[in-house]
């Protein structure tokens, strides 16, 4: 196990007292740029429950990102409050295979309570994560959950390339190029052209959109992305990527014209999707 420096024990504890003043769902902790609170649900996750399991939802891939659940349970020392206000905060130090520590902010400071937060990190390149986990107070008390000193160790898979589909405005059937694989990504490249109507202007601006939504084996929240960015001319395609959870097996897409006078036009027509089967 390494050593938690004075600098990152003095990180911890300034944002976690910060969290206190920001509103409920707020990540506290520090990690900065290195990680954030999780709300994609096909996120790869990484429990660590309260009767000290660990279960790992999928294979981890260099470079994508991976949801932390950590039962704050884990480590019930050094709690503490002042005020009335908890003193404490549970954080997360990890590194690949360079060897760089990285910080993740695994709690938040809610009124009189410390709750856990679902935080995200980015897997470092290599073949390999590597953590443990810490609770530190503002007196200096710090304890630590390392498997014992071993750390806990997870095996990273080379990036895999994503898939892509291209709807072209000839209107014939999406293009795949590379393997749609559950667990995997895509991205989707959609012709505007396919979607001509609904084009009004305001002032000379685009007040329109063309977005795609997508579910994943016929059920669930649908979730829409715009295919468009804004360009001089007003709107021109921008590709979406789309993460897909392991556990599916069927995508499906629809793309949506629309501006703000009510035009709207769908693709495909009559309330169809296109379907995908996805490898495993």
């Amino acid at each position: 196990m390494r050593t938690v420096s004075v600098a990152q024990l003095v990180l911890a504890l300034v944002v976690g007292c910060a969290a206190d003043t920001t509103s409920p769902g707020t990540a506290g902790g520090a990690g900065g740029s290195a990680g954030g609170k999780a709300d994609d649900d096909s996120l790869v996750t990484l429990a660590f429950a309260a009767d000290w399991s660990e279960t790992q939802s999928a294979p981890l891939q260099s470079g994508a990102a991976v949801r932390v659940d950590y039962d704050v349970d884990r480590l019930p020392d050094c709690r503490g409050t002042q005020a009335g206000v908890p003193q404490w905060q549970v954080s997360a130090i990890y590194w690949g295979a360079d060897g760089e520590e990285q910080t993740l902010g695994l709690s938040e400071i809610a009124g009189d309570e410390v709750r856990p937060v679902d935080a995200v990190l980015t897997v470092p390149e290599g073949d390999s994560l590597e953590m443990y986990f810490y609770v530190s107070n503002r007196w200096g008390c710090i304890a630590y959950d390392s498997d014992f000193g071993a750390n806990y160790h997870f095996d990273v898979e080379p990036r895999s390339t994503p898939a892509t589909l291209v709807f072209s405005d000839d209107f014939e059937e999406p293009v795949l190029e590379g393997t749609l694989s559950a667990g995997g990504s895509v991205v989707v490249e959609y012709d505007l052209e396919r979607l001509a109507e609904c084009r009004s202007t305001r002032g000379a601006y685009p007040v329109w959109d063309v977005t795609v939504r997508h579910r994943f084996d016929g059920y669930g929240r649908d979730q829409e992305s715009s295919v468009t960015r804004s360009s001089a001319g007003g709107r021109e395609p921008a590709p979406v990527t789309i993460r897909i959870p392991a556990e599916a097996g069927e995508l499906e897409l629809t793309f949506r014209n629309f501006d703000i006078y009510g035009c709207e036009a769908w693709d495909p027509a009559g309330g169809e999707s296109y379907r995908f089967a996805l490898s495993r």
